[in-house]
């Protein structure tokens, strides 16, 4: 098989390079806890952990320095993007650090390490603040309290 029917294509926010590698870290994110005089811990479980993942990707050709500045541009960008591999993964992820290997020894060709994150997009609101109802309404019953009690006094005792 010729060698150029053995790249592995991949692609983030639709700038092309190839892959030899990757791999994936998911799970739980669990806080744990241990207590004194107790031999077992409390394993909190707080949700699924991000899903992260790495690539080992290359550039290759006459033209790899001005596609390299493009990897490079959409991966410094705010936000998420599409990324897709032959593995079958596509989905939006967010760039958290790329970094660049390049050597006067590899003509027309660079290296890349590309570490990715889920983008939770619109569904990975932030922490809203909302009224504590129950204390809002003990403060207004103790104010209607208070309201009554003067009510009394000014209209009844004498």
């Amino acid at each position: 098989m010729p060698w150029k029917r053995g790249l592995r294509r991949a692609s983030f926010r639709g700038v092309q390079f190839h892959v030899d590698d990757r791999d994936f870290e998911s799970g739980r994110r669990i806080a744990l806890h241990e207590f004194p005089k107790r031999d077992t811990p409390f394993p909190e479980d707080m949700g699924k952990a991000t899903r992260r993942f790495s690539v080992d990707a290359y550039l290759i050709g006459d033209d790899y320095m001005s596609r390299r500045d493009q990897l490079i541009r959409v991966c410094e960008r705010a936000g998420g993007g599409s990324y897709v591999d032959h593995w079958g993964v596509s989905q939006r992820v967010v760039c958290e650090n790329i970094r660049l290997i390049e050597s006067s020894h590899s003509g027309r060709m660079c290296r890349f390490q590309l570490d990715f994150i889920e983008d939770g997009g619109a569904l990975a609101l932030a922490p809203v603040a909302i009224a504590a109802t129950a204390a809002q309404l003990a403060g207004a019953a103790a104010g209607l309290v208070a309201a009554a009690v003067a009510h009394f006094d000014d209209n009844f005792v004498r």
